[in-house]
């Protein structure tokens, strides 16, 4: 956990990229604040902005959580990091994530009265920068796995990308993962385009995060993976012909998780209520 007024310290990364940072106050209380820092070849240093905040806040506890953003190259994962951050959505001016970057975004968790800077990483999905992106998943406390609703492919990978999060951060690190489908406005408009049912990401989820937590499992993803090669566990994979006697949607209600969701970055559709539900969980994690 780290508390607010103390300045982030991490180990020596390479030179990548600039990584703008984003410090936002609800409109009702500060207009948004903004600074900027680089990665430098020594240790992080200084990234703050001298705030005065409403008394709202200055009564509040306040901590730093740290969201990593993965998945495969072209999914959206910097749309939807921009559209939550600074609510814009600007795909001509969105250019391939090198490395990493980051922004952060000040929130007030009202379940816990808590000020929180998340600290969001958006990484690089191209396989040249894997071994570099790594390096910044360190000391996470969320995890968002992002696909692409109309690519198969993209969804295929995200095993890949968990696996290699929990073997950089260990088995035991206390991470929130919430697994996201991006570009729902495109599904909206053709509902042909659409590659991955919403019922397969239950699945997914159901056999990589929560093997063991339900009597009547949904039906399986299909990837033709054990919830073994994630996490070290022995469950088998569902049977991938078997029918749940009840639907996934309501599989997920009963063990009561909300960890997976569609979004847009186009329109918005989503995005909040995903961080709505993460920060909360993130927070404990990072406590």
């Amino acid at each position: 956990m780290k508390k607010r007024g103390k300045y982030l310290t991490r180990g020596s990364l390479p030179v990548i990229s600039l990584a703008s940072t984003t410090e936002i106050i609800p409109s009702t209380y500060l207009p948004a604040l903004h600074d900027s820092c680089l990665f430098p070849s020594a240790p992080l240093g200084r990234c703050h902005a001298h705030i005065l905040l409403h008394s709202t806040f200055a009564m509040s506890s306040s901590l730093e959580a740290k969201i990593v953003v993965l998945g495969a190259q072209g999914v959206g994962k910097t749309s939807l990091v921009q559209r939550y951050v600074r609510n814009a959505f600007n795909p001509a001016t969105t250019t391939s994530t090198v490395g990493a970057s980051f922004v952060t975004k000040r929130v007030l968790d009202t379940t816990s009265d808590t000020l929180v800077r998340l600290q969001i990483w958006d990484t690089a999905g191209q396989e040249r920068f894997r071994s570099i992106s790594r390096l910044y998943y360190r000391g996470a406390n969320a995890g968002l796995l992002c696909y692409d609703i109309t690519d198969e492919s993209s969804f295929q990978e995200m095993t890949g990308w968990l696996v290699e999060l929990k073997q950089n951060l260990g088995e035991d690190s206390p991470i929130v993962i919430h697994v996201v489908g991006t570009k729902s406005d495109i599904v909206a408009h053709d509902p042909n385009l659409r590659q991955v049912p919403f019922e397969r990401t239950i699945a997914y989820v159901a056999e990589q995060l929560y093997p063991s937590q339900a009597s009547t499992p949904p039906p399986s993803s299909g990837l033709g993976i054990s919830s073994s090669s994630a996490f070290g566990t022995s469950n088998p994979i569902y049977n991938p012909g078997a029918e749940s006697k009840r639907s996934s949607g309501f599989w997920g209600q009963d063990i009561g998780w909300d960890c997976c969701h569609e979004i847009s970055a186009k329109d918005g559709e989503g995005i909040e209520e995903v961080f709505r539900v993460i920060t909360p969980q993130a927070c404990r994690a990072a406590e």
